[in-house]
This record gives C-alpha cells, structure tokens and sequence, in this order.
C-alpha cells in the first residue's frame, strides 16, 4: 500500500477512513481490454466435441441397454470395399 506510507497513515481506524472518502484512481492498474475472439474450429476440437457427444449419448442411455441383456450385442466392425 503505496499511499497508506506515502501518507504516514499508520492506524487501521485512519486507513479505513482513507479509503472510505479517497478514490482508487489512479492506484489500480488500467485492465486490459477484452479480446473477442471468432471461433476457429480444428481437427483437435472437432474431435473433442465429437467424442464429447457420443459419450453424453451413450451415458444418456448405457441404464437402458445394460439393465435389459437381451439388447446387447457384441459385434466387430467390418470393412466393405465399393468398386
């Protein structure tokens, strides 16, 4: 506190009232300005969302499926080739 030793304010009682009547201009640093930025999508958040969603789909409805076995299926992925 620059000021409260620049004034030689010593009790808590003279500090309040500094504070309580002073301003604070000028003792606070300027913020810096807000940057608004456009959204940029990228493989790297794509992904993320991508992933992000299936997980809130499976989640949303992993109760249903693991409740009731008859509605699991076990299954390997296969390629098809056209052409």
């Amino acid at each position: 506190m620059f000021f409260v030793h620049f004034r030689n304010l010593t009790d808590e009682g003279e500090i309040l009232k500094f504070l309580q009547h002073g301003t604070l201009v000028g003792l606070l640093p300027v913020p810096h300005p807000i940057l608004i930025r456009k959204y940029q999508a990228n493989s790297g958040t794509t992904m993320w969302f991508r992933t992000y969603m299936w997980g809130i789909i499976y989640l949303r409805y992993a109760d249903i499926y693991l409740q009731d076995k008859l509605y699991v299926f076990v299954f390997t992925p296969a390629l098809i080739f056209i052409g």
